[in-house]
This record gives structure tokens, sequence and C-alpha cells, in this order.
């Protein structure tokens, strides 16, 4: 399977795909994150955006901005912390894919991020919800959309589009690929032969119907919000 996805080099824990179709195919979470971004209207042109997280920067790739810049300590980054971040610096959208379940206080990183912004300003956070365990180095918490929507408005946002990405097919299709690659580098590698026809048809499956999302049981969130408040100095003139 190395033609297809090689370790990662930063994060032993996890994989990257060589080519950018094999992985709009085999990785769901990736696939369900591009078609959400079509609901929440982040397919159209961008101001200022601050990539926060950004790994290798897939989300440059994609999205049309005026302009962009990215945090993220393992990678090329234009600050490798938001302590760099010079004060006073403003985006119009902040963007944070795959990042939070990671943090050890979200919460507080969402206060310094909104300190970068002004009222009515965007956030963009995706999540997952039903996901393996992985260490970016390290994997925290997962959200549902009301503990979402909680973390969001306690930081001064407020929530304008949660998506529940995906359903039951497309979870299970997610878990037993991943069982199959690593199946296939193991002594249970005939068996992964065998499985793997029920694979590429229940994958054919959750492709044809990962529009339709189901509420309780998801690959995880894509939440669109914007700031409504600056908390920090609501909290100073109380």
């Amino acid at each position: 399977m190395n033609w297809v996805i090689k370790r990662s080099k930063s994060f032993p824990d996890l994989h990257e795909f060589k080519n950018g179709m094999w992985r709009s195919f085999l990785d769901l979470q990736f696939r369900s994150i591009l078609q959400a971004e079509k609901v929440l209207g982040l397919n159209t042109p961008q101001g200022c955006v601050l990539d926060f997280g950004a790994g290798s920067q897939i989300l440059k790739q994609r999205m049309m901005c005026r302009e962009y810049h990215s945090v993220d300590p393992n990678f090329e980054a234009t600050w490798k912390s938001l302590e760099e971040v010079p004060q006073g610096r403003q985006f119009d959208l902040i963007a944070a894919l795959e990042v939070f379940e990671h943090l050890r206080d979200p919460a507080n990183i969402l206060q310094t991020l909104s300190r970068h912004q002004e009222l009515g300003k965007k956030i963009y956070i995706t999540t997952p919800f039903l996901a393996r365990e992985h260490g970016a180095p390290e994997d925290f918490q997962r959200w549902t959309a009301e503990g979402m929507k909680e973390l969001l408005t306690g930081a001064g946002y407020r929530v304008e589009k949660i998506v529940k990405r995906g359903n039951g097919v497309s979870v299970v299709s997610s878990y037993l690929n991943f069982a199959l690659f690593r199946m296939l580098t193991s002594r249970y590698f005939v068996l992964a032969v065998l499985l793997a026809p029920i694979a590429v048809v229940l994958l054919l499956i959750a492709h044809f119907t990962l529009r339709r999302s189901s509420t309780s049981f998801y690959l995880g969130l894509s939440v669109l919000a914007s700031k409504e408040a600056d908390r920090e100095n609501s909290i100073h003139k109380d």
C-alpha cells in the first residue's frame, strides 16, 4: 500500500495519502469536509484568512482568499504559535481544520483567536466525532453539535450553521478502511484481501449517501460562526 499512503514524518500515528485523488476517494472524513464547505458557503472568495494548525496548508490550495497566513509548530508556517501573531493583526476568517481535538485547552485558544477578529468576522472549525483516537501529537476530546456550540458561544461567537458530516454507512466504511490498511501490512494480509471487495462496495455506497447526514451517528462536524461579542472586554466591564 506504499503507493497509496505513507506514514507521516511529523506524527507516526498518522498516515498521509501520496495523491489527492486517492485521499478524496478513500478518506471519507476529508471528502465530507469538502462537501460541507460548499454547504457553508466557503467555496466563495474570502478576505484575509488565518489557517490555525495548518499542517501542509491543504486549505490554501482550495480556498480563494485575498491574503493567507498560517500557524503551525510542526510545519512551515507564517507563525509557529499564536503568541507570534502580531497584536492587532485582524483576520476576516479563521480556519481550524481537525485541530481542536488536539488542544489541551480549546476554550482558552478560542479566546486568543477571537482577539484577532472584529465583530461580524467568521471562524470555521471542523472536528471529528466518530473517529479513531489519533495522536498529532495528542488527542484529547470529541464534540457533539451542542458541545461545540457551547464552546463557541463562551468565546463570544454566534453559530451560523453546523453540518453533521456523514452517517452510519460512512462511519462503518471509514473504520473498515483503516482496519484494512493495518491488516494489509500485517500477518492478516490474506484476510484483508478477502474483505477488500466488501470494503470497496461499502465505500462506494458511502460516497453515494455521504450527503445524507445522521443526527447522532456521523463522522464529524463542520461549523461556521461569527464573532458577536468581545467576551474579554465584557468581563472587565462587569
